[in-house]
């Protein structure tokens, strides 16, 4: 099965040039803002790329409902702290992510401490195959250039070392966009599509399991 990983899209999904594969992944932060108009054509993009299957969850920008993102992109499988299987694979994502930085921009699907954290990421099945986040697990292609730090969530990497699954795929850094094929026996996908300035330079990753 070859999947299709992207994040980051920012409203610019039609820029992207998607190769072939069996099951498309976004993970997050479809929008700008959490505009309509995005996640409508968004649903409307998907609905002639020819893949099985769509699946997506949301990122801190994107500032709508998780209700009203599902009603607006019918065309693809919303996964919001949720799980799915398919072909034998349990599928489960998640939009959550750490604190943003020091701003006076409005983020969502945030989460605020140690304590949030943990209940969040503890609903990770033990059992998942393919892990879905928006914001990397500390350490792994999660570098800010900018902040000459590291920016993933510590709790969400204890989670993952602790499930395994085959596959971690995410985005929110986007200078860290990168594949790694094999740590703590997992594959690692950063897919920001866009890079640290705002720019579509990034390519979708492709990743067979």
């Amino acid at each position: 099965m070859k999947l299709v990983c992207i994040a980051d899209t920012h409203g610019r999904h039609r820029d992207v040039d998607l190769p072939k594969g069996d099951v498309l992944i976004h993970a997050g932060d479809i929008s700008v803002h959490g505009e309509r108009q995005a996640f409508e054509d968004f649903n409307r993009w998907i609905y002639d790329l020819g893949f099985d299957i769509v699946l997506f969850t949301m990122g801190n920008h994107d500032r709508c409902r998780a209700t009203m993102i599902q009603k607006l992109v019918p065309n693809g499988l919303m996964l919001n702290d949720t799980d799915w299987k398919y072909m034998g694979l349990k599928f489960y994502g998640s939009p959550q992510t750490p604190s943003v930085w020091d701003t006076k921009e409005e983020y969502c699907y945030i989460r605020h401490d140690y304590e949030d954290a943990q209940k969040i990421w503890d609903k990770i099945p033990d059992d998942t195959d393919v892990l879905i986040t928006h914001g990397p697990p500390l350490g792994i292609l999660d570098f800010v250039d900018k902040k000459n730090e590291e920016a993933g969530c510590s709790v969400l990497l204890d989670r993952v070392l602790e499930v395994k699954p085959k596959v971690h795929i995410f985005g929110h850094i986007h200078e860290s966009n990168g594949y790694i094929n094999q740590r703590y026996g997992i594959k690692f996908v950063n897919c920001a599509q866009m890079d640290g300035e705002f720019s579509m330079t990034n390519k979708p990753i492709v990743v067979e399991i």
